[in-house]
């Protein structure tokens, strides 16, 4: 009987063997689409939670590493984006007194630390909230800005955000100075921030994440990491300041 897991298509005579009912669909808990109840595979696993092992993305020209944290998809770099998903260029405000306007017409705008081109793969683009809040996107198809909700799973994986920074923070190997154990592999790296006001800060000692939703108050929320404490630290920030940017993929 071809609706039981015992069935033999070369048997002729029924043995009674036939005893466990044949339930289709996904038996892999590695996927999206895993069914708990089935035993037989349908071929209906198709999305993996998380990233395949060693996978990479390229964006604009750009390479990222990808890895699985809980269930989620994450960039082990930080954004480097210069355009947004579209096509259109984001605007590279190097001048202070521009920067500090860009609320003027909520101008999302980009730069690389201190304006020095020779930073930027190491630690990534800065972007002032109007680019993070574009409806053109920063990251990838599927992929977006990494939210506040999500770094709360993130730190709470590795004992909440009282202690996760350790495990984030990227070891002195790989940024000397630095003092991370980068057990997670997220590589979190001392990019520092771009004030309102244009100034650069704590580039070596401190990195900043946009974590959106929009809070309700003035500023919006990131999460920062910090030399000498465990802490991963949230709070509200103005909407001019320049912030690093994870991207994770698209929940299904």
């Amino acid at each position: 009987n071809a609706n039981f897991t015992e069935y033999d298509p070369t048997a002729d005579v029924d043995d009674g063997s036939c005893a466990t009912p044949s339930i289709f669909g996904c038996t892999d808990d590695r996927y999206v689409q895993f069914d708990p109840v089935s035993n037989v595979d349908d071929g209906s696993c198709t999305e993996l939670i998380g990233c395949e092992d060693g996978a990479i993305l390229t964006y604009q020209g750009f390479e990222y590493n990808l890895m699985t944290i809980g269930e989620q998809c994450w960039f082990v770099e930080n954004l480097e984006a210069t355009s947004y998903r579209n096509g259109d260029a984001i605007q590279n405000l190097q001048n202070s007194t521009e920067w500090a306007a860009a609320n003027v017409g909520r101008v999302g705008a980009w730069c690389d630390y201190d304006n020095s081109e020779s930073d930027t793969h190491a630690h990534g683009k800065l972007y002032n909230w109007y680019a993070v809040e574009d409806t053109r996107g920063l990251c990838p198809n599927e992929w977006h800005v990494s939210l506040e909700g999500e770094w709360a799973q993130l730190t709470d994986f590795f004992g909440g955000a009282t202690y996760a920074g350790t495990a984030l923070k990227a070891s002195p190997s790989d940024n000397p100075g630095w003092d991370g154990t980068n057990q997670s592999g997220f590589t979190g790296l001392p990019g520092g921030h771009r004030r309102t006001s244009g100034y650069f800060y704590a580039a070596g000692d401190s990195a900043y994440w946009w974590s959106p939703p929009l809070n309700g108050w003035l500023g919006t929320w990131c999460h920062n990491m910090t030399s000498n404490s465990e802490n991963v630290d949230r709070f509200t920030s103005d909407e001019r300041d320049g912030y690093s940017v994870r991207c994770v993929r698209d929940a299904e």
